[in-house]
């Protein structure tokens, strides 16, 4: 039987409080080597830890986000507007498909009813994931909860369903020196156009700021 030869090295951990030294693969072609029956092991496993530290948490809580627009329900936050704690995302995707169901005189309990949900929003949820980058140099999960102030939503939404956010977006584009794309998907321009709000008011606050501080 052919054995392979490792070359291995070490490379420092820490857990517990105790920083350590593991023996590692030496480069790429060693650590697939270590898993000859997978496909392309590195690389399955490179795209799963980004997908977990930041393809996931962006994911959900901008389908919170959307679930909250399209059915009604609001997300609960358990705290501040400056130290907010917001309700689970899986519990308040799980509560909010339910209360909805129940509205439409459906009932939330049938798992049939539930994959109607879905299956009627899986295009505007792949139209989200559409808009968040691969990117792995993210080392930590980027999925904190709602960092929109509700308002700035609420202004954007209202854009979208005048004039599918066009003139707002023109405004703000010009306000911040960066064009403000649309897709023509409501829920994606909806979070574009809020993005945009926040990042222009804190554009103003600073300057107010500048004004008294020099």
């Amino acid at each position: 039987m052919l054995v392979h030869h490792q070359t291995m090295r070490k490379q420092k951990v820490s857990t517990s409080g105790w920083e350590l030294d593991w023996n590692v693969p030496e480069n790429e072609q060693e650590y697939n080597s270590l898993a000859p029956k997978r496909i392309e092991p590195m690389r399955e496993d490179a795209v799963n830890n980004t997908w977990y530290r930041s393809g996931a948490p962006k994911l959900r809580d901008g389908l919170c986000e959307y679930l909250e627009r399209v059915t009604g329900v609001v997300r609960t936050n358990a705290g501040t507007d400056d130290k907010p704690d917001w309700e689970k995302e899986g519990a308040f995707i799980k509560r909010s498909i339910a209360e909805y169901l129940k509205a439409q005189n459906l009932d939330p309990a049938s798992k049939a009813n539930t994959e109607t949900f879905r299956a009627q929003h899986q295009a505007q949820v792949q139209a989200i994931l559409d808009g968040i980058a691969f990117d792995p140099s993210e080392r930590e999960s980027t999925g904190t909860g709602p960092s929109i102030a509700k308002t700035y939503t609420a202004w954007a939404a209202q854009a979208v369903t005048k004039d599918g956010g066009k003139h707002l977006a023109e405004l703000l584009g010009v306000a911040l020196n960066a064009p403000v794309t649309l897709t023509g998907d409501a829920a994606a321009d909806t979070v574009t156009l809020a993005k945009a709000i926040a990042l222009n008011e804190k554009k103003k606050r600073e300057a107010s700021e500048n004004e008294y501080t020099g």
